[in-house]
């Protein structure tokens, strides 16, 4: 069983508003914007996994 912390739950909870907003406004101009943001929080989520990982 992958044990999640708070933090990676915090993480995907904003992955998932951000795709949710994505899909709102997917014909707005703020689209590419929180498509950057969203990447941002991937890489985040990859490296405390990584990090979690190693201990």
């Amino acid at each position: 069983m992958l044990k999640v912390t708070k933090k990676q739950s915090d993480h995907l909870r904003r992955v998932e508003m951000g795709l949710y907003g994505i899909s709102l406004n997917s014909q707005k101009k703020g689209c590419l914007e929180m498509l950057t943001k969203l990447q941002k929080t991937i890489r985040e989520i990859k490296s405390d996994l990584r990090k979690s990982n190693v201990s």
